[in-house]
């Protein structure tokens, strides 16, 4: 993916415009670097810096031994400039939120209870008689479960769930041009674009560095005079 861009930039701005394009498509990113174009000695000169993690000092691409063009020594010039910055920034928001409060009572709780009856029955007639004559029925005691419910008053304490919306002091990280005066130390040809190097100590993505720029003949037919390069990676869907 190739972005083009015009005359004074900031590389921190770039690199976020290029990320967010990359995360619209769900796709990861490498080889990362922003490429400017100069004139040496009637040459046409390009000048990529790599845009890496931040654990990684060393450019991990190289032109040709015979392309390279050696960099010129720095230039200290003071500029006034708006500078992308990211940084804390606190707000006031209306939010909801759940909190859980401890609730307490007594509660009637219904406890399921049995018990064993023995119920008096008259059994079949025995082979005693009576003075009356008639047979003698002896009597037994039969026994059966009875099932009933007692019902308790139970002190209990739950947590009960509480929503509450209110305003809320929210603290996000958040980016925007800044305009200062101060002595910066570049390239010539990064002061000619009025180009400002990627600064990602607060980058709120990851921790990435610019590393120092490559220079070497242009190709003899070049993405553009001034662009930000990468590969993407989309999985499928």
């Amino acid at each position: 993916m190739v972005i083009l861009f015009g005359v004074g930039r900031d590389g921190t701005k770039l690199v976020a415009e290029f990320l967010a394009k990359a995360d619209a498509e769900k796709a990861d990113v490498s080889d990362l670097a922003i490429v400017l174009q100069t004139r040496r000695d009637d040459r046409l000169v390009e000048c990529r810096s790599e845009v890496v993690p931040e654990s990684l000092t060393a450019p991990q691409w190289r032109p040709h031994q015979n392309q390279v063009v050696p960099l010129e020594p720095k230039i200290t010039r003071t500029l006034t400039e708006w500078v992308y910055q990211c940084g804390p920034a606190t707000s006031s928001q209306i939010r909801s939120r759940t909190d859980y409060e401890e609730k307490c009572g007594n509660v009637i709780r219904a406890v399921p209870r049995s018990t064993t009856v023995y119920d008096k029955s008259m059994s079949g007639a025995t082979n005693a008689i009576t003075a009356s004559g008639s047979p003698r029925m002896s009597a037994s005691y039969v026994p059966f479960t009875d099932f009933y419910t007692e019902y308790n008053s139970v002190y209990e304490c739950e947590q009960v769930p509480v929503v509450r919306v209110g305003p809320e002091q929210v603290t996000e990280t958040k980016c925007a041009p800044d305009l200062q005066t101060h002595a910066v130390t570049r390239y010539e040809f990064q002061l000619e674009q009025l180009y400002i190097p990627g600064h990602f100590e607060t980058f709120p993505r990851q921790r990435l560095r610019e590393l120092e720029p490559v220079c070497y003949v242009a190709p003899e037919h070049p993405a553009g005079e001034k662009h930000i390069d990468g590969l993407i990676f989309v999985r499928r869907r």
